[in-house]
């Protein structure tokens, strides 16, 4: 029987295991696999260095108890980043697309996809990749075969001078720009942003410079032409305060 069964619902417990886990270290990305019970750990930074690995943490089964880290990728230069973004593919369930971040020396906005099947790492980033420009700490999911992303950091915590929300087509590889309407949210990074169904956007928190948010939008791209929505709610004192990186 599977530990995983014996969990308190709304309860915290620390995870142990016997086998080695990755150094310590921040602004790496973790992606939840449900079709293999996986949590993927990607890059990060730590005082020391930066790091370019990518390593798993199996969760209790049926045929297993335990919470079992293995390395999958040790060094791969193409990986030495921080405050990247990685979702899963909604093509195949098999990838892990992986977008920006920074190393110690520059911004990326290059496109890299781990294969979880074959454990290999392939560079996506198209030829002419101009539309959108280098950025760290912005959040990125993956619906309708595509990659989307909206802001992100620039150098301290000054957010990219950019509030549009882009496309990454996980078919053709190329970048496309969302021509969202409506109330769409300021430039920031730090900020959340997942997927509802197969169709709509959330986006939560974030910041830029000494500001921090604590709105919600949403926009359904479906919906012809896309729209910004800002959720608010008469409860105000149930509202998380303004906050950023908290995804």
């Amino acid at each position: 029987m599977s530990s995983l069964e014996f969990l308190v619902p709304f309860e915290w417990f620390e995870i142990y295991s016997n086998s080695r886990s990755p150094q310590l270290r921040v602004g790496h990305s973790s992606t939840f696999t449900r079709s293999s019970s996986n949590i993927y750990i990607i890059g990060g930074a730590n005082p020391s260095e930066c790091f370019a690995d990518i390593h798993s943490l199996s969760l209790p089964s049926k045929t297993s108890d335990s919470f079992i880290w293995t390395k999958l990728i040790g060094e791969d230069p193409a990986l030495r980043r921080y405050e990247h973004s990685a979702a899963l593919s909604s093509n195949n369930n098999e990838e892990i697309i992986i977008f920006g971040g920074a190393n110690t020396e520059k911004n990326f906005n290059d496109v890299h996809a781990y294969n979880i099947s074959t454990k290999t790492i392939e560079n996506w980033t198209p030829n002419d990749n101009k539309l959108v420009s280098p950025r760290t700490h912005h959040s990125s999911c993956c619906i309708q075969n595509g990659l989307y992303i909206f802001s992100g950091g620039f150098q301290g915590v000054k957010a990219v001078d950019d509030a549009e929300l882009y496309r990454f087509d996980l078919v053709s590889r190329t970048w496309s720009c969302v021509p969202a309407h409506g109330s769409p949210p300021e430039q920031r990074h730090g900020h959340c942003l997942l997927s509802l169904g197969n169709t709509r956007l959330f986006l939560h928190g974030g910041m830029d410079g000494r500001t921090f948010f604590s709105s919600l939008y949403s926009i359904d791209i479906n919906e012809k032409p896309p729209r910004w929505k800002e959720h608010s709610s008469s409860l105000s004192s149930s509202c998380p305060m303004p906050r950023a990186a908290h995804g």
